[in-house]
């Protein structure tokens, strides 16, 4: 037999086997590549986020700057207030018996004299800055010095010297000076009126007009129990004219706590948590998060979009300038809460949700100082009418039955209720002067 060689080509080639699949581990896999995958979204998502913030560019805010205040020391009566200081003689065991006496509801002589007599050089001072062309705090005349923490003048003693000032009035009055008493309750309305023109804070002009509102009572004390000359009267109608106007110095106030707000801005980690800076946020969270937290948000730019927020303040606060020159009896304004809407954060998607958060606890309501200014306004122009009515019933023996009967001879037309634009109200019956404000009512007690 011959020996036959294999021929390999015809044997038959291994078939592979088909190795069962398994779906799970497959399952495993992607899940955890996922997981790895989401892990650093999550460790690197504020980074990312970070490039793709769009903020917008600087706003224009120039109708919103105050211009710095040149004024010498010789003009400003802000320096003869300092001096007060040290001077003033106001115990603080008798603040109450002081505020009656100058409301007119008590006299103490023995007081009285001992008052007036530990007060002559604070009297003399302040009847030297009322004369002075302006009152200006020397630290905020710069606007770039307006700053949440900025140390405010010593406020407490010019309203206390306003009191002083009413006491020595009606001190005069009842030695039958009543132009000197007259002269010298208004020293505390062109202080008070000087407070409020120039930049100020707020609180300065909310103080100036409290100012005003005690002198112009004690006013229309002196009124009352006096009998001016008709030129004197038309004198001091004349003389109370300027001190209507306040809007300027209103909106001067809210221009400058715009300015503190956008120093805020951009120094947010200084006024929030700086353990080194005197002022800081007495808070423990803010927006829902805590002072940590917060912090670290703000240096994101996605989180925090400082351009964005400088226009959200701004747009409110040409909102509030504009409201300082318009009637009180415009409908009122609530800010709107831009993330209180939201409710707490739950998402880390929300852009700027520091500026809104920012915003929000910037949007306050201001309308009280408004209505501040409006009744400041009536007071003065309720003064004027009541000098016209006293001295027509001088002349007259009687009250006109309605204010037109006062023009031209004692007064030139009838002042305007702030609150409506319309001349002011007078009723005989009721023996009142009057605004379409509630608050705003003036007796007539002659």
């Amino acid at each position: 037999m011959e020996n036959q060689v294999p021929n390999f080509e015809q044997v038959p080639q291994a078939v592979p086997v088909k190795r069962p699949s398994h779906p799970a581990k497959n399952v495993v896999l992607i899940i955890t590549v996922l997981l790895f995958v989401s892990m650093l979204l999550v460790i690197f998502a504020t980074q990312i986020l970070s490039f793709v913030a769009k903020d917008i560019g600087p706003i224009d805010d120039a109708d919103l700057r105050l211009e710095k205040v040149v004024l010498t020391d010789a003009d400003n009566g802000y320096f003869d207030l300092e001096k007060i200081d040290k001077v003033i003689y106001f115990p603080k065991d008798k603040t109450q018996l002081i505020s009656e006496i100058s409301d007119g509801k008590v006299w103490d002589e023995a007081f009285v004299a001992e008052l007036l007599s530990k007060n002559e050089e604070s009297l003399s001072l302040f009847a030297t800055a009322a004369s002075k062309l302006n009152i200006q705090y020397p630290a905020s005349a710069d606007p770039a010095n307006l700053r949440p923490d900025m140390l405010l003048p010593s406020l407490s003693n010019w309203r206390s010297m306003t009191r002083v000032s009413s006491i020595k009035s009606l001190h005069l009055l009842r030695k039958g000076k009543n132009i000197e008493a007259m002269d010298e309750s208004l020293n505390s309305v062109k202080i008070g009126q000087k407070i409020q023109d120039p930049i100020s804070s707020p609180i300065e002009y909310l103080v100036g007009i409290g100012m005003k509102n005690v002198a112009l009572k004690t006013a229309h004390q002196i009124i009352t129990s006096s009998s001016f000359s008709l030129p004197e009267t038309r004198k001091y109608i004349e003389e109370l004219e300027p001190y209507i106007k306040n809007e300027t110095g209103l909106a001067a106030a809210f221009k400058a706590e715009y300015a503190t707000h956008i120093f805020m801005l951009d120094n947010p980690k200084i006024m929030f948590f700086d353990p080194d800076e005197d002022f800081k946020m007495p808070r423990e969270e803010i927006g829902g998060f805590s002072l940590e937290k917060f912090n670290n948000l703000i240096e994101n730019d996605f989180y925090f979009q400082i351009n964005k927020t400088k226009k959200l303040t701004a747009d409110l606060a040409r909102i509030w300038v504009k409201r300082a020159h318009e009637s009180c009896g415009i409908p009122k304004f609530e800010p709107e809460r831009i993330f209180s809407k939201k409710g707490t954060i739950k998402t880390f998607f929300d852009e700027n949700i520091v500026g809104e958060i920012v915003h929000d606890l910037m949007a306050v309501s201001l309308d009280t100082m408004n209505i501040k200014k409006c009744e400041d306004q009536a007071l003065v122009a309720a003064t004027q009418v009541l000098l016209a009515l006293k001295s027509y019933k001088d002349a007259t023996k009687k009250l006109p039955m309605t204010l037109q009967e006062l023009v031209p001879t004692y007064i030139s037309s009838i002042p305007i209720d702030p609150f409506d634009k319309k001349p002011l109200k007078y009723s005989l019956s009721d023996k009142k002067i009057y605004s379409i404000h509630a608050s705003s009512t003036f007796p007539i007690g002659f």
